[in-house]
């Protein structure tokens, strides 16, 4: 499978719009380094085949590139999508050339890493960092097939890989924010953008049911009910509001946006898109 060779560092320049070179340059650069590093763990798809893929791609890596969410990610989360399919762990994934394996995390489960990648910056002589985070513990996708998506960005032509569905990243996303309320913006603002997506649609139930489960497994003792309750809280919390502008600063594309009316938005679409029909 062809690897995403580096771009030339006048080509990488001009594709971040120049209001934004100075600020979120180095944004760019991870996000390109992590673009390559899911392009070669990626089994050679021709057009959608049937044949699974070796990882799937979730999380908020996945909200930017599959549902063109604004914000930037450090790290890429993925899972092996097959229990059939051997995946022996950090070792097993591919490296593209001209990066450098670092640390390996052993998280608090069996069968759960976070591998740090070092990479050479295009913009300037200095060596970034990324991660990519492998968890074998969450099997919803091993009853729940991924979906087929199209990976686009603007520093590569669109490739297709496999993803999460939506149910899964807003159920699993929820459970998260609702596990630590105050330092989870990223959550809180990737459920908002994938539910204000008019052409996303989004089961309901089953995406209940995965919060729930989630939920459980995150050891989260959190009401399916209260959640738009909880949302609004952090509205009215300037603590709160405080984290949230520190951990979105510099990781949007766009401008931050005001807080307040994020929570109380985010909590107007989860009742109306996720509870409309009451709780499962």
């Amino acid at each position: 499978m062809r690897d995403l060779s580096p771009i030339s560092r006048a080509r990488f320049l001009a594709e971040i719009p120049p209001e934004q070179r100075v600020t979120l340059t180095e944004r760019y650069e991870a996000d390109f380094a992590l673009t390559r590093l899911v392009h070669l763990n990626r089994a050679a798809i021709d057009e959608f085949d049937e044949t699974p893929t070796k990882l799937v791609l979730k999380g908020g890596f996945a909200v930017r590139h599959i549902y063109a969410g604004p914000r930037f990610s450090r790290d890429a989360d993925v899972l092996p999508a097959d229990p059939d399919l051997d995946f022996l762990g950090p070792d097993d994934l591919l490296i593209p050339a001209g990066m450098e394996r670092g640390q390996t995390t052993v998280g608090d489960a069996i069968q759960s890493w976070k591998v740090k990648i070092r990479y050479a910056m295009i913009s300037r002589r200095a060596t970034g960092t990324i991660s990519c985070d492998v968890n074998d513990l969450q099997r919803l996708l091993r009853q729940r097939p991924p979906q087929r998506a199209l990976f686009e960005s603007r520093l590569v032509d669109p490739f297709p890989v496999w993803a999460a569905t939506v149910e899964e990243i807003v159920g699993e996303k929820l459970a998260a924010l609702m596990r630590r309320r105050a330092d989870r913006i990223r959550d809180a603002f990737d459920i908002h953008h994938v539910l204000a997506q008019p052409d996303v649609a989004i089961d309901q139930a089953t995406t209940l049911l995965l919060y729930a489960d989630s939920a459980k497994r995150q050891g989260v003792n959190v009401a399916i009910a209260m959640v738009p309750a909880a949302l609004r809280a952090m509205a009215t919390d300037p603590s709160v509001l405080e984290a949230w502008s520190a951990q979105l600063e510099g990781a949007l594309a766009s401008g931050v946006p005001t807080f307040p009316p994020l929570a109380e938005t985010l909590a107007h679409l989860v009742e109306t898109r996720l509870l409309a029909d009451g709780a499962p």
